[in-house]
Order: structure tokens, then C-alpha cells, then sequence
């Protein structure tokens, strides 16, 4: 699980949705946001009205917590898990992350 500090808080969840320049990265894990930043911080969004039963949803997000800790770029990260992500392995979860990752770098390096 990522440490508390290393997550996103209530408040800069609410600066995020409302700040431009978010760039966006998908696939059939979920949606990836971020924006640049000097510390790394990272949110996971999971729905109820995709899986019902919370075991489930916090099952998805401790798998996606932990890969976060591996993300070596600084930045601020939402990933809004699909609904497909819920019946994933972890394997399956570990390649679309990486999926993610790669993919936001090329679109950042593009954008620069």
C-alpha cells in the first residue's frame, strides 16, 4: 500500500479536477490524469456503481497503490479504474500499468 503522504489528499483531489493543462492516457485498465509536479502523489478512483462489493474495489486498489510505488516520475496521478479491471489478475494489471506509464511518457516528451 502506498504510504499516506504519498497519496492524494481531499483538497488536492479538488485543485486537480479544477486545474488545466491535465493530460490523459487510457487503455482498458482505466484513465490515467496527471499533471506535473515536484512530489509524487497518486489517487485511484474506483466506482460502485462498476463493482458492487467493496472487497473487490479495495483489492483493485491496493494492487494499483503498489504500482504506483514503482512510478519513478514526480507528478501528480488519478487513475479512475474500468469497469473490465475488476476481474483482472494481478499480472494482467501490472502489464496495463506499465501500458500507462509508457504511453504518458511519450505523450509527455511529445508535448515538450
Amino acid at each position: 500500500m502506498l504510504p499516506s503522504h504519498a497519496r492524494l489528499t481531499r483538497v488536492l483531489f479538488t485543485q486537480f479536477l479544477s486545474s488545466p493543462g491535465q493530460q490523459v492516457v487510457y487503455n482498458r485498465l482505466g484513465t490515467l490524469k496527471w499533471i506535473p509536479a515536484e512530489k509524487k502523489h497518486s489517487c485511484v478512483v474506483t466506482s460502485s456503481k462498476h463493482e458492487k462489493r467493496a472487497v473487490v474495489r479495495n483489492n483493485v486498489r491496493r494492487r494499483v497503490y503498489t504500482l504506483f510505488q514503482t512510478m519513478p516520475y514526480p507528478g501528480i496521478y488519478v487513475l479512475y479504474v474500468s469497469k473490465q479491471s475488476y476481474g483482472m489478475e494481478f499480472i494482467e494489471i501490472q502489464q496495463l500499468f506499465n501500458d500507462l506509464v509508457t504511453k504518458m511518457y511519450k505523450n509527455s516528451r511529445e508535448s515538450a
